[in-house]
């Protein structure tokens, strides 16, 4: 896998209901004062107040929804931001009032590094609902591990709460998307209540280990793997996507933007999804 940043969020653009698919009813409630706070570091002041702003309204759809959604591991991009939230817990912020930012503060990695400005945030905002969600349908994803060395390998177990077909994932920062599963050799994805999949599956006849690389040069970066679960059988596969073995060329891989599109006219009553983050560190020097 291409060891790339998941997801980053910078600016934030609301979707209506009217462009989020089918919503039979929802629900509008306030949050309290959340905060939203970043470290000026690699970006521009106001794509550091953007991703304040942000990481804040992820903390009202938490604090209002009753979800847990994993904002840190979004990186930057308004659009996916919008989308994803709304995909992950069918909520998202149609409105915020009572902005106001703390002065800037100095911050230090360790007591002998440089300081950096910090930039933090309060408001409240409105969070809508979607209500015609279905709770009881969810999908466990696991993986082998959560921190990877480059060449290791990377073995992903996937089981749905209910009979669903999925699709397996890997998302990288450029915007990009690996199709995993279904592939060549398991075309049929119809997984039944209580079965687990597991990637690569030796007796299922898959021989390609699933190996990961860090080829950034970086000492850490971070990927995930995204399962989406449907009620009903949505070919996601067609179209921007084709599908494509870890670490192959990337015209194999299709747009993260194209498959949300696709997301967002199925009913959130008849999908699911789950995300597993992972860190690619590169390979320690022998002594």
């Amino acid at each position: 896998m291409r060891p790339k940043y998941f997801i980053s969020y910078v600016t934030c653009t609301i979707l209506t209901i009217a462009a989020l698919s089918g919503f039979k009813g929802v629900e509008e409630k306030w949050s309290g004062e959340v905060t939203g706070e970043t470290v000026l570091e690699e970006m521009t002041p106001d794509k550091a107040k953007e991703l304040c702003i942000n990481r804040a309204k992820v903390k009202a759809i938490e604090e209002v929804a009753g979800v847990r959604i994993i904002s840190d591991t979004f990186v930057r991009d308004s659009v996916l931001f919008s989308d994803f939230i709304n995909a992950a817990s069918y909520a998202w912020v149609k409105e915020v009032k009572e902005v106001r930012w703390d002065p800037i503060e100095d911050y230090r990695k360790t007591a002998d590094s440089s300081p950096l400005p910090m930039y933090r945030v309060r408001l409240k905002a409105l969070v809508v609902m979607d209500k015609d969600a279905d709770p009881g349908f969810t999908v466990d994803l696991k993986l082998n591990r959560n921190t990877y060395e480059t060449g290791d390998e990377m073995v992903i177990t996937v089981g749905p709460s209910r009979d669903s077909y999925l699709n397996v994932f890997n998302v990288l920062s450029d915007d990009s998307v690996t199709l995993i599963f279904p592939n060549k050799t398991r075309k049929k994805n119809h997984v039944k209540k209580g079965q687990k999949v597991i990637l690569p599956d030796r007796d299922a006849g898959e021989q390609k280990k699933l190996k990961i690389f860090n080829t950034t040069g970086r000492s850490m970066e971070k990927e995930s793997i995204l399962v989406i679960a449907t009620k009903d059988d949505v070919d996601l596969s067609l179209g921007e996507f084709a599908e494509a073995a870890i670490h192959e060329d990337r015209a194999r891989t299709g747009s993260f933007k194209h498959l949300l599109e696709k997301m967002k006219h199925i009913p959130p009553r008849d999908r699911t999804i789950a995300i597993q983050i992972y860190e690619v560190r590169a390979k320690k020097a022998r002594e």
